[in-house]
């Protein structure tokens, strides 16, 4: 008796070599906690993880929760599986005390949500007939790597926050994880043209992934954070601000050439691009003029499972590498995304006053460049003008001051913009609401101008 057949070879084959690419993508010269023992805790409880979530399984079956198709995907599986690995990742990075950087969190999440997958893999694989094993090998096991990753990069966010809304960050990360896993799921179970979605879900994921990796790798270190006294929410106001600050300091300075929204693409790229969307198109070829040979070559494969795995996934993945070889960073940065939304602060104390410009508010609050940000300690007015509505007396409290006085274009730190972070004192949803709605219909039409320019 073969102790495994073919089908298992052949999947936990693509399982390894999944877990493998995507670790290797992620790794980086940032992780501050490169141990092996980690590594070790993080596999072994990856494979634990898939016990615990079995045992919760067991929990809702004793409530008497049908298992209709709605309740498997939803709560059976999506909420079971994100919610054990949610707790098994934050168990992780506290034992072991990686609580430094937060690219640390993406990376042992990633590999986390890839050995659950790879165990998870194994379970199904006798279950399942083999091309709808390998419609799931290939889609779920990037899922849970991708899902490990953004609920470690939340994770450690919580780590690098001491207020009470630091558990914002677990519910925001659980959210995303949740919401993707149980779409997938239903997706999966309903099949037929619902098997479309799955690829989707992955791309949208991995450009989630990639966002974050940017933000984690340009952060700083929680340790450093500490020393100034700062968390990561107010970190990131500041770093914003100074963002939009040296923009417009720069846009002053240099000339305002027209930015194309296109750059060239490596030979290489073309070269891949060229052999995926070939394999895509001969799929499809076959598809649409030899299904004899299409049943031949695929027997018992479903037409929704060889258009899923045969067309659209590597189209997915050629159009994806396509773009991000193709368009111009720089044309979103400069002509779209950076410029800011200048709205005016009119902010006073009982004793002092200054009118001053904003770039970014959140509900939590904002940082604004003042001349002198030291008198506006304490309790202080704030009077908005954005575009040509008015918000006036709300309350807020400047709990942090930089007192630099340099030249913005010698700036060196995130920190060298004289000003102060002031937090609201209640949650202002309409002034951030409406604010939210004048920046985006502002880089929409940015972007349109910049096209028709072109």
């Amino acid at each position: 008796m073969q102790f495994l057949d073919p089908i298992q070879i052949l999947s936990l084959f693509i399982n390894a070599i999944i877990l493998y690419g995507y670790q290797r993508h992620y790794h980086s010269s940032l992780l501050s906690s490169k141990n092996i023992t980690i590594y070790l805790f993080t596999v072994i409880f990856g494979i634990l993880s898939v016990v615990y979530t079995l045992g919760l399984h067991l929990v809702f079956r004793s409530t008497g929760l049908t298992e209709d198709i709605f309740n498997i995907a939803f709560f059976y599986s999506a909420f079971t599986e994100e919610f054990v690995k949610s707790l098994i990742i934050l168990l992780i990075l506290w034992v072991n005390k990686v609580t430094d950087v937060l690219y640390d969190g993406i990376f042992y999440g990633i590999i986390l949500g890839g050995i659950y997958g790879f165990i998870e893999n194994i379970l199904y694989v006798n279950s399942l007939p083999f091309w709808a094993m390998m419609l799931r090998t290939i889609t779920s096991s990037p899922l849970h790597l991708l899902n490990g990753g953004i609920m470690g990069y939340f994770s450690m966010k919580f780590f690098f926050t001491e207020e009470n809304y630091k558990y914002k960050f677990l519910m925001q990360g659980f959210f995303l994880c949740y919401i993707t896993h149980a779409i997938y799921n239903f997706a999966g179970l309903m099949g037929d043209w619902f098997l479309i979605v799955l690829p989707l879900i992955l791309i949208h994921n991995f450009i989630l992934v990639e966002f974050l990796c940017v933000f984690a790798r340009s952060s700083l270190p929680k340790f450093t954070l500490d020393l100034i006294d700062l968390s990561i929410l107010e970190y990131q106001l500041i770093r914003r601000y100074t963002k939009y600050e040296l923009w417009l300091y720069n846009s002053q300075k240099v000339e305002n050439n027209k930015v194309s929204p296109f750059q060239k693409v490596t030979f290489r790229k073309k070269i891949f691009i060229t052999l995926v969307l070939f394999i895509s198109v001969g799929f499809i070829v076959i598809y649409l003029f030899y299904p004899e040979l299409r049943k031949y070559l695929f027997q018992e494969i479903l037409v929704y499972e060889y258009i899923s795995i045969f067309i659209i996934y590597p189209f997915i993945i050629a159009v994806t590498i396509l773009f991000a070889g193709l368009l111009n960073p720089d044309f979103f940065n400069k002509q779209v995304l950076q410029v800011p939304l200048i709205s005016f602060l009119d902010a006073n104390t009982k004793e002092y006053s200054e009118t001053a410009v904003i770039f970014y508010l959140t509900l939590y609050g904002f940082y604004v460049s003042l001349e002198n940000p030291e008198k506006f300690l304490g309790e202080v007015n704030l009077n908005f003008t954005i575009g040509k509505k008015e918000f006036n007396n709300i309350k807020g409290h400047a709990i942090w001051t930089n007192d630099y006085k340099g030249e913005i274009g010698n700036a060196k730190s995130p920190f060298s913009v004289s000003g102060a972070l002031v937090l609201f004192d209640g949650y202002p949803f309409y002034l951030v609401l409406y604010w939210n709605w004048t920046r985006w219909t502002t880089r929409f039409r940015n972007l349109l101008k910049s096209i028709v320019s072109i």
